[in-house]
């Protein structure tokens, strides 16, 4: 009996604890999302969407679901920050996106097996367009670095693993049916929902910039103490 009672002590801690994971998930993405429009429309939609969507990743990679520590202050303050590179970015990304989503709702009308190899290969670059934006924003969120090595980061990660760009693209597809299924996501859940799965995506990524990071670092303490040895001498 004594047992059993202490192992219902733990279940029920166990859910709460969940639950409270849970809850504080949930209020984390909503808050999020309504920085994230809060800051669009102070940006007049056109020019607040790219700047809203990079805070909003910022905030994120920042403090996860401690809900506490995501203030409006901070979030305008990156708002300002990112205003210029994030406008930039994003349209860049959107009006290729597009152009490549319009030419392939024409070309899947049309029959043949060329058109089928051309379909395959706006398929491929429409992949390449989205999966290269979303890991730029997130490594943004990531690193303080130059906009080059930036692009130079997401480039390489997309020639790192074809799965992991597969998976995060299908991930955002996935999110943007649930959102024309459910209309009401796009207010409350949908661009935090974004974020979060670019960010676990590409975590692996990380790991190999952090891990080659850290191994350059020892490398170039190793070759300090090689020439202080040789200074000594």
């Amino acid at each position: 009996m004594v047992t059993s009672g202490k192992y219902d002590g733990n279940g029920v801690k166990m859910i709460a604890t969940t639950l409270q994971r849970f809850f504080n998930g949930v209020y984390t993405v909503l808050k999020l999302s309504l920085f994230f429009w809060v800051l669009t429309l102070a940006g007049g939609v056109v020019l607040g969407l790219g700047p809203a969507l990079q805070t909003v990743s910022d905030l994120y990679v920042a403090h996860h679901f401690e809900y506490q520590l995501i203030t409006f202050a901070e979030a305008w303050r990156g708002f300002k920050q990112n205003f210029k590179l994030s406008n930039a970015w994003f349209w860049v990304v959107a009006l290729i996106a597009g152009a490549l989503g319009y030419n392939l709702y024409l070309g899947v009308q049309i029959k043949g097996w060329f058109w089928l190899f051309i379909d395959f290969i706006i398929i491929f670059v429409l992949l390449f367009d989205l999966s290269v934006g979303l890991s730029a924003m997130t490594l943004q969120s990531h690193y303080e670095i130059q906009w080059r090595n930036l692009l130079k980061l997401a480039l390489l990660q997309f020639f790192h693993k074809f799965a992991q760009d597969l998976l995060l693209v299908a991930g955002l597809a996935g999110l943007l049916f649930l959102t024309w299924k459910f209309k009401a996501m796009i207010l409350f859940f949908t661009v935090p929902l974004i974020v979060l799965w670019s960010d676990l995506v590409n975590q692996p990524w990380i790991k190999t910039i952090e891990a080659t990071m850290a191994d350059n670092s020892a490398g170039s303490d190793h070759a300090d103490l090689g020439k202080r040895a040789d200074q000594d001498k």
